[in-house]
C-alpha cells in the first residue's frame, strides 16, 4: 500500500491515512498510532482523499476526488463521516471542493475548489460558505489556537496567513529561495506546533553526466 497525508487524532492515539493499493481506489484507513493494522473504513469503490479530524475526534471530514477513480462520474464534494454511527453526509454547498481542514474549536472547515484557486471557509454557525483569498492555494493548515489559516501561495513562493476575525491575510515567509521538490517527488509546508514553518526542500545533487559507452 501507498499510504499519504496522514493524521494524528486529537488524544494521539490513532492516525487516519489515505491509502492505496495497486488497480484500487484510493481509500481512508484508521490505524493505532501503536501499530497494528490498518482498517477501510468504507465498503465503496469512490476514491476518499486527505481526511482531517473533528476536534472531538468522533468525526472525519474527507474529499472526493472522481478524476483519480476508474471511469467514475461522481460529484466532488466535502463528505462527513460519524465514526460511532458510521454515517456519512455531505457538507451543504461543497460541490466541486476537496481538502478539507476542521478548526481546532469544531465551527469551521477550510476547503479548496479542485484547481485550487480559493480558499474557502464552511462555518457551521450559520451554514454559509465564505471566500477568504485567491490564488494559486496549497496545504491549508490551521494554527494551534485557531485564529489562523496557513496557506501556500505556490504562484508567488510564499507562505501566508489569513486571520479569521478580519479576514485579512499577511505574508510569513518568501520561499523563493529554496529549492522545492519537483512535482514527481512532491512538496509540502505546514505550520508546527511553536509557530515555526515546516516545509519540504531538495538537498540532492543535481548534476549533468556524460557516458562513455563501450562498443564491441
Amino acid at each position: 500500500m501507498e499510504a499519504e497525508l496522514p493524521r494524528w487524532s486529537p488524544d494521539g492515539t490513532r492516525i487516519v491515512f489515505t491509502g492505496l493499493r495497486p488497480g484500487k481506489a484510493r481509500k481512508i484507513y484508521l490505524i493505532s498510532a501503536a501499530g497494528g493494522n490498518a482498517q477501510e473504513l468504507m465498503q465503496e469503490e469512490r476514491t476518499e482523499a486527505d481526511p482531517t479530524w473533528s476536534p472531538d475526534g468522533n468525526s472525519l471530514s474527507f474529499g472526493r476526488m472522481p478524476f483519480l477513480e476508474f471511469g467514475s462520474a461522481g460529484q466532488v464534494n466535502i463528505q462527513i463521516l460519524d465514526l460511532r454511527s458510521n454515517q456519512v453526509s455531505t457538507l451543504p454547498d461543497s460541490d466541486g471542493l476537496y481538502s478539507p481542514r476542521w478548526s481546532p474549536d469544531g465551527r469551521y472547515i477550510a476547503a479548496m475548489p479542485s484547481d485550487s484557486s480559493k480558499l474557502m471557509l464552511f462555518d457551521f454557525t450559520t451554514k454559509k460558505w465564505l471566500e477568504l483569498a485567491k490564488g494559486g492555494i496549497a496545504f491549508p493548515n490551521w494554527s494551534q489556537d485557531g485564529k489562523y489559516l496557513y496557506f501556500e501561495e505556490f504562484s508567488r513562493a510564499e507562505m501566508r496567513r489569513v486571520q479569521i476575525a478580519s479576514q485579512k491575510f499577511e505574508v510569513v515567509a518568501g520561499m523563493k529561495e529554496l529549492r522545492r521538490p519537483n512535482a514527481i517527488s512532491g512538496f509540502w509546508s505546514a505550520p508546527a506546533y511553536d509557530g515555526s514553518l515546516l516545509v519540504m526542500r531538495d538537498i540532492g545533487i543535481q548534476e549533468i553526466y556524460a557516458l562513455d559507452l563501450q562498443l564491441p
